[in-house]
C-alpha cells in the first residue's frame, strides 16, 4: 500500500521530464532552423555582392586562385623531387624540408610590391611553362594509357562458342585429357567450309553466343564486331555492325583496297575497337581472274583481309559456301593456301532419324539435334561448287 504513491510520483516524473525535453528539443530545432535561414539569406547577399562590387569579386578570385597555384605548385614539386636520383625516404624528407620553408617564409612580413616583382618574374613564368610541361606529361601518360590497354587487348583471344582445336593438358596426355578450344586468337583465321546452308548456321550461332549475356560476363567476349554478310536484315544487337554485299563485293582485290572502304565508310560508326570480324564468304570478296577457281579466290581474298584484320587487331572468321553436303578432300593441292595458313575446318552435316541435323564442325565439335528449318533457311544458290 505504501508503495503505490511512489509509483505514482515515479510516472508523474517521467512524463513531466519528457515534456521538458520535448519542448527543450523543440526549442532547439527551431534556433537550427532559424540559423540555417539566416546563413540562407547571407549567402544570397553574398552572391550578389559578387555580382555587383567588382573589388569583392577580385578579392575572392585572388584567393581561390592562390588555392590554386598553391595545389599546381605542389603537384609540381612531387614531379620534380620524384625524378630526382635519391632513395624514397629522402625524397619524402625532401618534400617536408621545401613545404617547411616555404611555410616559414610566407609567415614573415613582407611588402606588397616585392610580391608583385615576384609574381611578375617568377610565379608567372614558371606557371606558363609548368603548365606546357603538365600538358604534354598529361598527354604522354593518356597516350601510354591507351597503348597499354589496346595492347592487352590484342593480346586476348576472343570467345566464338565453338571448338576448333584441342589442346594437351600436359606433356604426356592421352586422347581423354584433351581439352576443347574456343577462343580464337588475333593472328590465325578461322575458315569454316562446307554446304552453305550449315555453314552460314555455325557463323550465326558464333554471333548469337559473341553476343549472349553468358559470353559478356567473360573478358574474352568481343565488345565489337563487324560482319560481311549476303543475306538481308543483318544482326540486331548493337555490338555488331553488319555490312551488306554490295558494300564489300571485291573489296579483297588489293591489300588496300577494303582498308579504304571500311576508313571512309564505316570507321566513325564503331562503338569500340574491333574485336571479331567475320566474312560470310570469302569468294564473293575477291572476283580475281578468270583462270582461278573460287576456292583460289576465296584463299586471295582471306590473305588480304587477314592483314587489316590484324591491323585492327579483330580475330577473323571467314566462311567458303559449298554447293554438297559433302565435304571435300581437304588435302587437295586447291585448298593447299587455306590448310597452311588458317585453321581451315569442315562443317559436316549428319541427318537425324528424326528429321533434324547433327552439326559437326573439325573433329572436336558436334552441335547436337539442330533444327532442320533453321538449317536450311539458308540456302539459296549463291554458292561455290568446287
Amino acid at each position: 500500500m505504501t508503495d503505490e504513491p511512489r509509483d505514482e510520483e515515479t510516472t508523474e516524473e517521467f512524463v513531466n521530464e519528457a515534456k521538458k525535453d520535448s519542448v527543450e528539443k523543440a526549442e532547439i530545432t527551431k534556433e537550427h532552423q532559424e540559423h540555417l535561414d539566416r546563413w540562407q539569406a547571407l549567402s544570397e547577399k553574398a552572391q550578389g555582392l559578387l555580382l555587383s562590387n567588382e573589388g569583392l569579386r577580385q578579392v575572392v578570385g585572388a584567393m581561390l586562385a592562390s588555392r590554386q597555384l598553391y595545389a599546381m605548385a605542389l603537384h609540381d614539386m612531387d614531379v620534380r623531387v620524384e625524378a630526382l636520383d635519391e632513395d624514397e625516404e629522402e625524397k619524402d624528407q625532401l618534400r617536408e624540408i621545401f613545404i617547411s620553408s616555404a611555410a616559414s617564409q610566407a609567415a614573415n612580413p613582407f611588402s606588397e610590391n616585392e610580391l608583385f616583382q615576384g609574381m611578375e618574374e617568377t610565379v608567372m613564368p614558371w606557371m606558363k611553362d609548368v603548365a606546357g610541361e603538365h600538358t604534354v606529361l598529361e598527354e604522354r601518360m593518356r597516350r601510354e594509357e591507351i597503348q597499354s590497354a589496346e595492347k592487352e587487348r590484342r593480346e586476348k583471344d576472343v570467345k566464338i562458342g565453338v571448338v576448333y582445336t584441342q589442346i594437351s593438358l600436359s606433356e604426356d596426355a592421352d586422347e581423354t585429357e584433351m581439352e576443347g578450344v574456343s577462343d580464337l586468337n588475333r593472328v590465325r583465321t578461322l575458315v569454316l567450309a562446307g554446304w552453305k546452308p550449315a555453314v552460314l548456321w555455325v557463323i550465326n550461332h558464333i554471333l548469337e553466343h559473341a553476343t549472349s549475356p553468358e559470353a559478356f560476363a567473360s573478358s574474352l567476349a568481343p565488345k565489337q564486331t563487324v560482319v560481311l554478310t549476303r543475306e538481308g536484315g543483318g544482326h540486331k544487337d548493337p555490338r555488331v555492325m553488319s555490312i551488306g554485299e554490295q558494300a564489300w563485293a571485291n573489296c579483297a582485290r588489293s591489300n588496300e583496297s577494303w582498308q579504304r572502304t571500311f576508313q571512309e565508310s564505316y570507321l566513325d560508326k564503331l562503338k569500340d575497337p574491333l574485336d571479331l570480324f567475320v566474312v560470310t564468304d570469302l569468294s564473293h570478296a575477291r572476283e580475281g581472274h578468270s583462270f582461278q577457281s573460287d576456292i583460289a579466290k576465296a584463299a586471295d581474298a582471306q590473305k588480304k583481309l587477314r592483314r587489316w584484320s590484324t591491323t585492327m587487331g579483330a580475330a577473323f572468321v571467314g566462311g567458303v559456301l559449298l554447293g554438297s553436303k559433302k565435304l571435300p578432300d581437304f588435302n587437295t593441292p586447291i585448298w593447299e593456301q587455306l590448310r597452311l595458313f588458317t585453321y581451315l575446318r569442315g562443317v559436316d552435316v549428319e541427318e537425324r532419324k528424326d528429321g533434324d541435323y547433327d552439326i559437326v564442325v573439325g573433329r572436336h565439335h558436334r552441335i547436337v539435334g539442330v533444327a532442320k528449318e533453321e538449317v536450311d533457311a539458308f540456302a539459296s544458290s549463291d554458292i561455290i561448287t568446287p
